[in-house]
């Protein structure tokens, strides 16, 4: 039995495969209502995002289950910069977002 985290996206396709890659987790960022306040967006930036060679930067959100992903935190990574926003100003559910590189 193979032991190890794969990941699909929404689609069925394999999109991490942590049996054969080393992660690094780089941070955590709690945002949502209770964490953030009104903020309904952000971004973080960090060097090594980019700082090694063959290296792909990843994010998983976790939390509370979000039935209606229509409210749920939008992420993207582009470049050294880390950002995050929720779609609809009045629905903010709480996510804890982790990030690094594989």
């Amino acid at each position: 039995m193979p032991a190890g985290i794969q990941v699909w996206d929404a689609s069925g396709n394999l999109i991490m495969n942590f049996d054969t890659t080393l992660v690094k987790f780089l941070g955590v960022i709690s945002v949502g209502t209770s964490y953030t306040g009104s903020q309904q967006s952000g971004t973080v930036t960090d060097s090594r995002f980019t700082a090694y060679a063959g290296h792909t930067p990843f994010y998983t959100a976790v939390g509370a289950n979000v039935s209606d992903e229509n409210f749920d935190v939008q992420i993207s990574i582009s470049g050294n910069v880390l950002t995050w926003t929720f779609p609809d100003a009045t629905a903010r559910p709480n996510r804890t977002i982790l990030y690094g590189i594989y």
